[in-house]
């Protein structure tokens, strides 16, 4: 996989099952919904954090396969500027109540009573999509993954650490002022100066 940022391009190895690029980086659609308490939450409070979406459903068996690996991923992730969102499409909050007390998870379950976030382009359930601190989505999972597995943690942290590489200015001076981004090439031995 090759993350493009604004001053790099730098190959991140990673298998096909962990997520795949978003071509273009497109900014996330803001969100407000409910969670189980009815309390309001919208994307923009993870402002600042890479955050994982993950799109679900109660009656989807291999989405809530999901939920243990999602909680352990969010307990290992979250003191890393990172957090699990999960979305529930479509109502439900009576059945998801008693899965959640039958497995308890440590990260936000919202509903999207209404589907109203449909334009997520959301092919299957489970979808999850990692959006940047800056609100952008970076890499989408189509189908189950193994959220608590090394190599996903190894990635995401990757991920993670080059992304936030690629955000600082390159070639800023000392007083703050950024410098020009080209650079002159090297001279080869025995051409001319201009």
């Amino acid at each position: 996989i090759l993350l493009v940022g604004a001053s790099t391009t730098v190959a991140i190895a990673a298998d096909e099952w962990q997520m795949i690029p978003m071509p273009g980086q497109p900014d996330a659609k803001p969100f407000t919904l409910p969670d189980l308490d009815g309390e309001l939450h919208s994307l923009s409070e993870y402002r600042n954090k890479f955050v994982l979406v993950n799109f679900w459903r109660n009656d989807c068996k291999i989405c809530r396969s999901e939920m243990s690996a999602l909680h352990h991923h969010n307990t290992l992730m979250q003191d890393k500027g990172y957090a699990v969102v999960a979305i529930h499409a479509g109502p439900g909050e009576a059945e998801i109540r008693k899965l959640v007390k039958l497995d308890p998870v440590d990260y936000t379950i919202l509903i999207d009573a209404d589907l109203v976030l449909g334009d997520w382009g959301i092919p299957t359930l489970p979808t999850s999509y990692l959006v940047s601190p800056q609100g952008k989505l970076l890499y989408r999972a189509v189908g189950p993954r193994d959220w608590a597995s090394p190599a996903m943690q190894d990635f995401l942290e990757n991920v993670m650490v080059q992304h936030a590489s690629d955000q600082k200015p390159e070639n800023a001076s000392s007083d703050g002022e950024r410098e020009p981004v080209g650079r002159e090439s090297p001279q080869k031995p025995g051409s001319p100066s201009l």
